[in-house]
Parts: C-alpha cells; structure tokens; sequence
C-alpha cells in the first residue's frame, strides 16, 4: 500500500515571490543570509521552471549553498513528492548532475550533496556522461496544498 507524500514543511511563496528570492540571493551580498527553507523554495521553483535559463541556474544555488554552509536534506527535496512525480525526477535529475559537476570541476558542494547523489546513482547513472538532460514538464497546480485534520 502506497502512503502519501509528506506535506511540504515550507511556507507557501507565490512563484512571482520564488524568482524575487531567488535573484535576491544571486546578487553578491555578504549581508544577506538565506535560510534553508529559502533554498529548498528556490531549488523546488528551478526543478519546475521551463525557461533553460532558469533551469541551469541549480548548480549555482547550490553552489551558494556550499559557500555559506548550508547542507541539504534529501527528505525536505524529494520526500514532498511522489517517486513517479515528475518535479521529484526533475530535483533527482539536477542534484544528480550537480554534483557530477561539483566533482569534475572540484567545486565545494553544499553539505549531503554527495550521499544525496549516491543514492540516486543507480537510477540516474547515464547523465554522468550525457550531453544534456531532458527534464519532464512540470505544471503547478491551481489548487493550494492543505494539510489534512
């Protein structure tokens, strides 16, 4: 028997919301602190985003993330969904390919990154030494998320 996905534990961001945060957070500031909430709103909004410019600003977020310490947790990314999902194959897909980058280019990657990818090794294997990835079209839904009584 199949249990539902966790409730995502993140506050509710209007995606307008998602893209200020994240350019706010790619501008150089060593005065702005993001928390790990913040991070997992902007990696969950790229998984989703169907503009490629978007899409391949991951690794940097990420990137950002190693820099300042914060470390990622594989439940709070892809436990809030499905396996079949396609925005869990999407975050899969991109950390999987991250942290390939991270290592080829010797790049300090954000804290769990590697067991993260580790795991998803078996399933996403092949993207190690492809030359693009095909990401799923991912729709957000009309209807808000409510957590049940």
């Amino acid at each position: 028997m199949r249990t539902k996905p966790a409730e995502p534990s993140l506050p509710k961001i209007h995606p307008k919301m998602r893209w200020q945060l994240l350019n706010s957070i790619l501008k150089l500031s060593d005065q702005r602190k993001v928390s790990e909430p913040q991070i997992m709103i902007i990696l969950d909004a790229l998984a989703g985003a169907q503009e490629p410019a978007l899409v391949s600003r991951f690794p940097a977020v990420l990137a950002i993330c190693g820099r300042r310490g914060i470390e990622l947790s594989s439940s709070n990314l892809l436990g809030r969904y499905w396996e079949s999902s396609p925005k869990r194959q999407n975050l899969e897909k991109l950390l999987f390919v991250s942290a390939e980058l991270f290592r080829r280019e010797n790049i300090a990657a954000p804290g769990h990154l590697g067991q993260i990818a580790e795991s998803l090794k078996n399933r996403h294997a092949a993207l190690a030494t492809a030359d693009y990835v095909q990401l799923a079209a991912v729709q957000e839904s009309p209807w808000p998320r409510c957590a049940l009584p």
